[in-house]
């Protein structure tokens, strides 16, 4: 029976990833991938400011076009620069990431080491 679900489950997988993404969906996306233009604090789907409001309205009209989700990010980021990204492209997008992995690892390694240092009976 187990051979079965590792059969189904990247059958599946792809086959969602091929079907067409419902347009209410994509828009909450993109709203959650860029951030409020008047205050830079919080996402457009968690803002609700004139300019927020009206790029939502932008959203959904590109969105209804038929244009990409990359169109319209870039768009806005031609518009108003990187910083309208609520997470960072490229490099530094990775770095922040990877670098929590890393502290995480680093501190359970010194812990790790603490701990032996500890449990080592004292030099006589």
């Amino acid at each position: 029976m187990g051979w079965l679900f590792v059969f189904l489950l990247p059958v599946s997988l792809l086959r969602s990833a091929t079907d067409p993404v419902d347009p209410a969906v994509r828009i909450r996306r993109l709203e959650h991938k860029l951030m409020a233009p008047c205050c830079y604090q919080t996402t457009l789907d968690e803002h609700h400011s004139d300019a927020a409001n009206e790029m939502k309205a932008e959203i959904a009209a590109w969105v209804a076009e038929g244009k990409s989700d990359r169109e319209i990010i870039e768009t806005y980021k031609v518009r108003y620069g990187s910083r309208i990204l609520a997470e960072p492209e490229g490099a530094t997008g990775a770095w922040l990431r990877v670098i929590p992995v890393i502290a995480l690892l680093a501190g359970l390694c010194a812990v790790v080491l603490l701990i032996r240092r500890w449990r080592q009976p004292p030099p006589a």
